[in-house]
């Protein structure tokens, strides 16, 4: 037996949880436990009251923003074999916990970090007939290429945030997630499976686990496009200081270059220019 602690970190959403919680609670296999990282400031008493009638459920609040920081604090708190992290507006299908459980337990030798699940987005997804690559980095890009509605299994480098699990003991061993990766956390997840496979195990995505994702308009790490682009480039220049080549860096610089300008002219936006590139300098500028 497997036991597995589903954690969600949420902020902006009560109903969408609620959603999300239900499909957990209705599993063929229930979660070993079911961790809520709650910045709803103030409360959502709707939600809290929803979530004080399970005796499963860790519902804490936290005082410190930050996502990353949120996914840290479930990972300390998790006691089961393996975490699955869940974002807060998914639906589970039924048996997305018992066909991950068999997953784990057929990997008798423990080489197997992680499972990515599938990720059925509301807004519609690539005819998985026409996807060639899944969960895989190009480090002289800095690019990711994500196409997580697959419907075969492979082993990948990274899973999608919204339906990742990882055995507990070997995301603790490489300290958990880095909190340098600010704001809404982007490649946060595509850092931890790299420095899993860069170790030798594997991170396989598997379509047997199976979540809808709603994408819900509003909440959850969802912010402005200045600062999403922001947090793309500063976040990416990191994952490529943990993960590139030093002769990979003029290739990145000139794609990343590339990209902010285009990305200006195509939004008529000189604020987003210049604070894509305070990005730059910041992202070079971290240790």
């Amino acid at each position: 037996m497997i036991k597995i602690s589903a954690v969600i970190p949420t902020k902006g959403r009560g109903r969408e949880l609620i959603a999300s919680v239900e499909s957990l609670v209705a599993q063929t296999k229930l979660p070993f436990e079911i961790i809520i990282s709650d910045q709803n400031n103030p409360p959502l008493m709707e939600l809290e009251e929803y979530l004080s009638k399970f005796a499963m459920i860790n519902h804490f609040r936290n005082t410190e923003p930050g996502l990353v920081k949120n996914y840290n604090q479930c990972l300390a708190l998790a006691k089961g074999d393996v975490v699955l992290f869940l974002d807060d507006d998914i639906i589970a299908e039924p048996h997305l916990l018992e066909n991950l459980e068999n997953i784990y337990l057929k990997d008798s030798a423990r080489t197997l970090a992680g499972v990515a699940g599938r990720v059925l987005n509301a807004h519609g997804d690539k005819d998985p007939q026409k996807i060639k690559r899944v969960g895989i980095y190009n480090s002289w890009t800095g690019q990711t290429c994500g196409n997580f509605n697959y419907d075969k299994s492979r082993n990948v480098e990274f899973a999608q945030g919204a339906c990742m699990s990882f055995r507990r003991e070997k995301l603790l061993a490489i300290g958990g997630f880095d909190e340098r990766f600010i704001g809404n956390g982007y490649f946060f997840e595509t850092d931890a499976g790299l420095k899993l496979t860069e170790k030798g195990y594997k991170i396989l995505f598997d379509p047997s686990c199976v979540i809808d994702h709603l994408m819900a308009p509003r909440g959850g790490a969802r912010v402005d496009k200045i600062n999403h682009t922001y947090f793309y480039i500063r976040n990416g220049i990191r994952l490529q200081k943990n993960h590139g080549f030093f002769f990979q860096w003029p290739v990145f610089m000139l794609w990343t270059l590339g990209y902010l300008t285009l990305k200006s002219l195509y939004n008529r936006s000189p604020k987003l220019f210049l604070k894509s590139l305070k990005a730059v300098v910041d992202g070079i500028r971290t240790p």
